[in-house]
């Protein structure tokens, strides 16, 4: 198809599509002899991948780092994408949250206090560390062949599980415990000595976990923590 309605199907500019072509980011399958640009069905997988690395933040050199200098593997890449769009929902939930805390205590006291300030120019400023995950080919493709191996190997959580060695008593403290599914998907492994506490910076995922291990019988503490603020000594857990 030429470029005017691969533009139209993909739902972008062919301004945008020249742009990528120059800087060797997405050329055409081929050109006419009349010098007409043609596209086929291919370059919408890797369109895609160029809007959704984009959308995590990446610049468009970092993105053609990553499409040109990786190993082909169409169900570990989409997989990888939708770990990183996940984290940066997350992130921005985690956001929303500081804000609604932040407008709440605007409405109870009429002032805001500067820790909430803090506390916004913290968690606003972790979307950084989403970027640096995927950032360059490295990263991208150790991730891409976790995935892999989750897909073709074992359950993810299960595996994670199996390479950690928990003493007979121990008290455990989880960063970022997001939905809960490592407890979840090893729950008939769980030791009854043991003392978890599952923490995360948003109230709401918090909730949905709570929520989502309440038949297991385990007796899981939970607590909304900031991973750059942990209220525990040392050697604790």
């Amino acid at each position: 198809m030429k470029i005017g309605e691969f533009a139209k199907r993909a739902g972008v500019t062919v301004k945008t599509l020249l742009h990528y072509e120059k800087i060797g980011l997405l050329k055409p399958s081929y050109k006419t002899s009349s010098g007409y640009r043609v596209y086929c069905e291919e370059d919408f997988l890797k369109l895609q991948q160029i809007i959704t690395l984009k959308f995590i933040g990446l610049s468009l050199n970092e993105i053609n780092e990553i499409l040109y200098k990786r190993e082909e593997n169409l169900e570990s890449i989409i997989s990888t994408q939708k770990s990183a769009l996940e984290e940066k929902k997350k992130h921005i939930e985690s956001v929303i949250t500081v804000f609604d805390k932040a407008e709440n205590q605007i409405k109870e006291n009429g002032f805001l206090e500067v820790e909430k300030l803090i506390d916004i120019i913290k968690i606003t400023n972790m979307e950084g560390k989403v970027k640096e995950q995927y950032k360059n080919a490295e990263n991208f493709n150790l991730r891409t062949k976790l995935h892999s191996y989750n897909i073709n190997k074992t359950d993810w959580n299960n595996w994670c599980f199996n390479q950690m060695k928990f003493p007979s008593k121990a008290r455990i403290l989880e960063l970022g415990c997001g939905t809960g599914d490592l407890w979840l998907k090893n729950r008939e492994r769980l030791n009854s000595n043991w003392k978890v506490t599952l923490s995360d910076f948003s109230t709401s995922m918090l909730k949905s976990t709570k929520e989502k291990l309440e038949k297991i019988n385990q007796n899981f503490i939970y607590k909304e923590i900031d991973a750059q603020n942990i209220p525990y000594e040392d050697e604790s857990f």
